[in-house]
């Protein structure tokens, strides 16, 4: 019964997987037209350029949100990638708990994502 529920899940987990990686490749091909785009018009040659780093607020904002449901900060700080993976993650662990296996996996993917919220809050110093 254990293996059942085992091999559903891991499914469960490759479909996510390669939905995620349909979804980034998406956004890549926007990106790149945005890219085109932006070299022609003028408004992007005279806008600031971006640091890449997360301002101190969104930060915190970050970490209060991955308390809530972690992943959503992630995706707010701007780990786009890594928040959707937590965010799915911890949407997948929710009805595996029916099952034990879901309350470590919860417990896992909530202390990655306040990590990864430190992370941010140091990287905007």
């Amino acid at each position: 019964m254990f293996y059942g529920y085992l091999s559903l899940f891991l499914k469960i987990f490759n479909y996510f997987k390669s939905v995620i990686k349909i979804y980034k490749l998406g956004f890549m091909k926007i990106g790149m037209v945005r890219r085109r785009k932006m070299r022609v018009s003028r408004r992007a040659v005279n806008r600031p350029k971006s640091t890449g780093r997360p301002t101190q607020a969104v930060a915190i904002a970050a970490l209060i949100l991955n308390l809530v449901l972690p992943g959503l900060g992630t995706i707010v700080g701007g780990r786009t990638g890594e928040g959707i993976t937590q965010l799915v993650l911890a949407l997948v662990s929710v009805p595996l708990m029916v099952v034990i296996i879901g309350f470590p996996l919860m417990i896992g993917i909530w202390i990655w994502a306040l990590v990864s919220s430190i992370q941010l809050i140091k990287a905007a110093e």
